[in-house]
């Protein structure tokens, strides 16, 4: 697995599920608390990884380092970006990439689409940045 670091410095990182499974497997709370960086989980992605995947790999993980305070499950508030996003991409991508532009986060995705869509998202009129993305390949 090889990390593609195309991204600015940012103080945030924003995980979506596949990221959160894979980490799981090379003990996620160790690194987490390595990179000292605020973690960011969309609520999307909490509930497909905890609820509706429990018992398996992330779920046990993700649920304690939440209940311990070590990663923020958040909702997006832009649902019309989330909705925009969701089109073809997954309800946790399309919040992943939504929280990121919110938070001013790196977002870290698998999936090409996804990273595909969030580098297209360029500065708007507000001053928004697109977000940068870290991939996992």
């Amino acid at each position: 697995m090889s990390w593609d670091l195309n991204s600015q410095a940012s103080q945030c990182l924003v995980l979506n599920s596949s990221v959160i499974i894979a980490l799981a497997e090379i003990n996620m709370a160790n690194i987490i608390e390595v990179i000292g960086m605020e973690i960011i989980v969309p609520q999307a992605v909490y509930e497909e990884v905890v609820v509706k995947g429990r018992d398996r790999p992330g779920s046990g993980e993700l649920e304690d380092l939440a209940r311990q305070g070590k990663v923020k499950v958040l909702a997006a508030r832009d649902r019309a970006l989330v909705e925009a996003l969701h089109d073809p991409l997954g309800m946790g991508e399309s919040e992943a990439i939504a929280l990121a532009v919110e938070h001013g986060c790196t977002v870290i995705l698998d999936d090409r689409i996804a990273r595909l869509k969030a580098r297209s998202m360029g500065p708007s009129s507000q001053g928004n940045n697109r977000p940068p993305t870290t991939s996992l390949r």
